[in-house]
């Protein structure tokens, strides 16, 4: 599997967990499992609710797997279960916790490292947490398209929504994140279509 793409090792290891070998199955989820945790991480205050809806996205993967059709990559098929698995989870919650700017602090992103100057961690936390006000499928998308780094049909596709609707809830997002932000535009929401 040396010579193969990570889509075409993850297919297979699909293939292979499907058969029942664990190994293949553990090596999915060895694959997938940090950025799975990063995405969920970014949604809730606390790792303990990071770790339990990952764990839960991953046992919807294995009851899922005979069932994975091939039609999208492995990996934007695992951030669909996990987008469904948040969704689930928001709605058996009453009312959800802001972040606030220490929960910013800790969360593992793709990002620039906060630790490169003081002046880009501040603006990095204002801008985050700029994005946790956004309407709920904004926000998605942000964190689906920057936090996860999927492009922009892997997010249509997790979020079960035409291309042309995510690009202009898109770019309503960074209009309104660029409008909100204090200092001028980041250079990083420069984005072209």
């Amino acid at each position: 599997m040396a010579d193969m793409g990570p889509n075409q090792r993850d297919r297979e290891w699909c293939r292979q967990a499907v058969q029942g070998d664990k190994s293949a199955a553990e090596s999915l989820l060895e694959a997938h499992y940090a950025r799975v945790f990063a995405y969920h991480r970014r949604q809730v205050t606390s790792d303990a609710d990071a770790a339990d809806l990952t764990q839960d996205t991953f046992q919807r993967v294995w009851k899922s797997l005979p069932k994975y059709g091939e039609s999208s990559s492995v990996g934007t098929w695992i951030h669909r279960i996990a987008y469904c698995t948040w969704i689930d989870w928001l709605r058996g919650r009453t009312a959800m916790e802001p972040i606030g700017e220490s929960g910013w602090q800790v969360q593992p992103c793709l990002l620039p490292s906060p630790l490169e100057a003081v002046a880009e961690a501040e603006e990095q936390q204002h801008l985050w947490n700029e994005v946790s006000r956004l309407p709920e499928e904004e926000r998605q998308i942000i964190h689906l398209h920057f936090g996860q780094q999927l492009t922009q049909t892997q997010a249509a596709d997790v979020l079960s929504m035409p291309l042309s609707t995510l690009k202009v809830r898109l770019n309503s997002a960074l209009q309104r994140l660029r409008r909100r932000m204090s200092s001028p535009p980041n250079p990083s929401l420069n984005h072209s279509f």
